[in-house]
């Protein structure tokens, strides 16, 4: 029997336009400061928005960011 994912995993570099074209090429710490601030952010404007389509794409962001940031932090610690 096979598992399936409901949605196909997703990259912060494919929700996050400037994370893909700018921050990615950042050192590792400056990438880790970016996430932690994406994800403050999220946080504030889910307090704020009304819209639940809106709410569950910033969820899916910060997620990712989430993920991203775990694995940035790896990275330091492997080094």
């Amino acid at each position: 029997m096979s598992f399936f994912r409901k949605h196909p995993t997703a990259s912060l570099m494919k929700k996050d336009n400037l994370y893909k074209t700018v921050i990615s090429k950042l050192p590792i710490q400056n990438r880790i400061y970016y996430c932690e601030s994406l994800i403050y952010r999220i946080q504030k404007d889910l307090l704020n928005s009304t819209c639940q389509l809106q709410k569950k794409e910033l969820k899916t962001i910060s997620k990712l960011a989430e993920t991203e940031l775990k694995h940035l932090r790896k990275k330091i610690f492997k080094s």
